[in-house]
């Protein structure tokens, strides 16, 4: 069997290790000049540039030539985007790379994933080297396409320990021609650190694949690097503004004008759930705590807010509402995933940790008309599913990988009457749907492209009793609301709300078919 694509083949063993097909991923384009970033949460994530040809097979059958890597080779057209400065004659020229996110490498490099690109030393794509190296300084977004052995003398790169492996960060064979190869760190497969996902450009393509850390035997050595110029995150900020509510009646008519829930102008977010009484529940966000508001089963709204969580360090929150009439509600602390339950008939529980990985960016919930509570985590731009099944505990639950694609931004879900879990992520300022059949696994599911406008910030969803699917999104502060109809088919979008302020918005259905989205607006 054959490693695929390699810049070079050194220290061959016969007994060689195929690589695993890669995991699925959700087509994507480069980055939207509109889409933006709300929420960017990046943990340990690989990408991986290889050159190019795969190495000498097993005996008997033939191995194509390593196909290398070119010249240093400037970006054109245009200046260079990193300078040179002056140096002793005795060292060689120092660079200094643009300043960048671990987020935005991270979305550079999967933006060639989709491109069908082919592999050629001689070749270019919007100004890079189409070989690992060409593909690596891409992703840095250099002036210049370098080779594997000149990052480290023009100054772009550090070395650092394994540990210190981040998004963005690099493992670099420093080898010169066919000898060399890049491997830019993207996401451990899991805590034991010996393997990780990445994006691999080969013979085939732009790849996204499994490797064993650093890669597979026989090859190297391979050095953790640091591109100088790369950033962490900023960490996650929201823009604060007051609650607001818009009812869709069962006949498909939008109320004129929304009704303001809360004055209070320091709200951050907001989550929402019906259950089967009739009621609405509607929690806001506010400085880390969380306040519930009930309009009940008569339309009339609960006068103020109750406190029900003080913690003060709560980052985000979702809702869900179960068919035995139990409210769940998920907060985000630090990362980790909070659960707490207001049972039908009581008060509300202590809250139960579900998911300590202190890496989570996003949450969204819902509740199956089989009893299960679904609990989607956004972690690194992949997005895990939870289940609960009724009279489980949490103790006893993990969570499924169901989209592996690293790019996503946000997450949103519902779930339909015909018992399916429907769930949509932000990509690049798109949108897509992943549908999970009653009794079926994630591993047989597909995505599909609900809205390509390249733009939208934030997305929310909720399912009516009539089997219809509402999606809402945010566009330039305005909330747009499309439905998935119960023959399978997607409508167009309805310009809900041409606010221009609106920076957070959630969705509930009540039993009498009306829907209602509250939003946050400043």
């Amino acid at each position: 069997m054959t490693v695929p694509g390699r810049c070079r083949r050194r220290r061959m063993i016969a007994d060689r290790r195929a690589v695993p097909p890669p995991p699925p991923t959700i087509p994507g384009r480069p980055m939207s000049s509109r889409s933006a970033t709300r929420r960017s949460a990046v943990a340990s994530f690989v990408v991986a540039a290889v050159c190019t040809a795969a190495p000498a097979a097993a005996a008997g059958s033939s191995a194509p030539a390593p196909g290398g890597q070119g010249p240093v080779t400037p970006v054109a057209p245009g200046p260079s985007a990193f300078a040179v400065t002056n140096a002793p004659a005795s060292d060689e020229a120092q660079v200094t790379a643009p300043a960048l996110s671990r987020s935005t490498v991270v979305e550079r490099a999967a933006s060639w994933s989709v491109t069908g690109l082919r592999h050629d030393v001689n070749g270019s794509y919007k100004g890079y080297r189409t070989d690992c190296s060409g593909f690596l300084s891409m992703a840095w977004k250099l002036g210049s396409s370098l080779t594997t052995d000149t990052f480290a003398g023009s100054g772009v790169t550090e070395e650092i320990a394994k540990s210190q492996l981040r998004a963005g960060d690099a493992l670099l064979d420093q080898g010169a021609g066919t000898e060399g190869n890049a491997v830019v760190f993207h996401k451990w497969k899991d805590s034991s650190q010996t393997s990780y996902y990445g994006w691999e450009f080969s013979l085939t393509g732009v790849r996204h694949r499994q490797f064993p850390y650093p890669y597979f035997s026989g090859y190297g050595p391979y050095v953790p690097v640091r591109n100088k110029s790369v950033t962490d995150d900023a960490p996650p900020t929201k823009t604060t503004g007051s609650l607001w509510h818009r009812e869709l009646s069962p006949s498909g008519s939008w109320q004129a004008h929304a009704d303001r829930l809360d004055a209070n102008t320091a709200l951050n977010a907001s989550a929402s759930a019906a259950l089967p009484d009739g009621t609405l529940h509607v929690f806001t966000l506010v400085g880390g705590k969380v306040f519930e508001r009930v309009r009940g089963a008569d339309g009339d709204w609960q006068d103020a807010a109750v406190k029900i969580d003080d913690n003060g360090a709560i980052k985000d929150l979702s809702a869900a509402a179960l068919p035995n009439g139990d409210l769940h509600l998920q907060v985000l602390v630090d990362g980790d995933v909070w659960d707490r339950t207001l049972p039908a008939k009581g008060t509300w529980k202590a809250s139960t940790k579900i998911d300590d990985s202190g890496t989570v960016a996003d949450l969204a919930s819902s509740g199956t008309t089989d009893g299960t509570l679904h609990v989607q985590t956004l972690v690194a731009g992949t997005v895990l599913d939870r289940p609960l099944p009724a009279g489980a505990s949490w103790p006893n639950t993990t969570a499924t990988e169901i989209d592996k694609n690293g790019g996503i931004k946000e997450i949103s879900s519902a779930a339909l009457r015909d018992g399916s879990l429907h769930v949509q992520v932000l990509l690049n300022g798109n949108v897509w749907d992943r549908a999970l059949p009653p009794g079926k696994a994630w591993k047989n599911t597909t995505s599909l492209t609900v809205d390509d406008n390249g733009g939208v910030n934030h997305l929310s969803a909720a399912a009516l009793p009539n089997g219809e699917l509402h999606l809402q999104t945010l566009i330039d502060g305005d909330a747009w609301d499309r439905v998935l109809h119960t023959n399978g088919s997607w409508g167009p979008p309805t310009l809900i709300d041409e606010n221009g302020r609106i920076i957070q918005t959630s969705a509930a259905a009540l039993p009498n078919g009306t829907l209602h989205i509250q939003s946050v607006s400043s």
